[in-house]
């Protein structure tokens, strides 16, 4: 049943509008109960509409990209998921300047800017979901975060409100941004990137092209790197040498490849990742007296009552 202050939604925009979609359809993890009402904007008219239904109705708003970085509750989300994609995917390139809609998936862009001999992003290459997602967390690697070549962002509050914020403006931090702290969605982002040779730097696509392959995990559901480095180590080295790398609890693994990684590999559930999450903080800490802390967002409401670090 539609909850009642969402059934004017499907007049009030161009975009689709999912009633009950499960957000296991929309995340990398591919886990996660339903959400109230599911909505891809058809533009940036769309988005500010949704977001004036939304503040009429006292009905939140979750905004998400590519949900690549994201562990959604058995239960699902209550109220508006808003998927940012198509309608907010333009690219108007100035130079060695770029304007590149929130809505783009960055590994167009990285290969756009490829193409064009230009550097600064080569380093996410492979990296999944879309430029509003990476910039909001401030996506990356142990070489480079994709704030460095960051000059604006295009900024939509939840509030429907438009600014403009400048890199100093954005509160970057590691895996975190003003945008995710606050909620809203980022509508474009000014890039400013170098020219480079461009035999160096189709060599250093190859190489970043070949690391991944051959140290993350391919072909299972995933959602990254799930737990953050703690200072002066590496999760993953942690997990590793823990021994709990390929253990596995209902449908979901450690991956055998790189233990920073679970996998889905065949109806795992939410509850699933939490239980394994939960396992792997208890025992890196019991061992080595580090509290290791999630990297994905863990979002959504879930049946059972969440440890304090969720």
């Amino acid at each position: 049943m539609i909850p009642t202050p969402l059934t004017g939604l499907k007049s009030a925009i161009r975009g689709e509008v999912l009633f009950g979609e499960p957000m296991a359809h929309h995340t990398s993890f591919a886990v996660g109960g339903p959400a109230d009402a599911f909505v891809v904007p058809y533009d940036a008219d769309d988005v500010l509409n949704i977001y004036d239904y939304s503040c009429k109705m006292h009905v939140p708003v979750l905004v998400i990209g590519g949900g690549t970085n994201l562990l959604v509750g058995d239960l699902g989300i209550r109220g508006i998921v808003m998927k940012v994609g198509k309608g907010l995917d333009e690219v108007l390139w100035e130079g060695d300047s770029v304007v590149v809609g929130g809505g783009l998936t960055l590994s167009k862009f990285v290969s756009e800017s490829v193409e064009k001999n230009l550097s600064g992003l080569q380093y996410c290459y492979g990296i999944p979901g879309t430029i509003g997602g990476a910039v909001a967390m401030n996506a990356g690697t142990s070489a480079m975060y994709i704030s460095r070549c960051v000059l604006e962002v295009g900024y939509i509050l939840p509030s429907g409100e438009k600014m403009i914020l400048a890199h100093e403006k954005m509160g970057f931090d590691y895996r975190s941004s003003v945008v995710l702290r606050s909620g809203g969605l980022i509508e474009w982002v000014r890039f400013q990137l170098k020219p480079a040779d461009p035999d160096v730097l189709k060599a250093n696509i190859e190489k970043i092209r070949d690391y991944r392959q051959k140290t993350q995990p391919w072909g299972y559901p995933n959602a990254g790197c799930v737990f953050r480095n703690p200072p002066a180590a590496f999760a993953g080295q942690l997990i590793d040498q823990a021994g709990l790398k390929g253990q596995r609890l209902g449908g979901v693994a450690v991956s055998d490849i790189h233990a920073n990684f679970l996998v889905n590999m065949g109806g795992a559930t939410s509850l699933d990742v939490i239980k394994m999450m939960k396992k792997i903080i208890e025992t890196i800490y019991s061992l080595y007296n580090i509290r290791l802390l999630p990297e994905v967002r863990i979002l959504g409401e879930w049946s059972v009552t969440l440890p304090s670090w969720a």
